[in-house]
């Protein structure tokens, strides 16, 4: 039998949106609404949901991209 365990950061991850789920509606606004205005935090939050979102497209090195954007005159 296979047991799946969780690391220590999706563990806590675990916790911290289980609270947020059993919060009253007006807190879950306010919580978000505060992380929103954090500047840093939204970014961090920008940044994960497109890496998320282009998680399937195809990867390539870097240092092609950087070929390709040369020859394409973009850098």
């Amino acid at each position: 039998m296979k047991t799946d365990y969780l690391s220590s950061q999706q563990a806590t991850a675990q916790v911290f949106i289980m609270a947020f789920r059993i919060l009253p509606q007006a807190v879950k606004n306010q919580v978000v609404l505060s992380m929103m205005s954090d500047k840093r935090l939204r970014e961090d939050f920008t940044d994960l949901a497109i890496a998320q979102e282009r998680a399937e497209e195809p990867c390539r090195p870097f240092r092609k991209f950087l070929s390709e954007a040369k020859r394409k005159h973009k850098l």
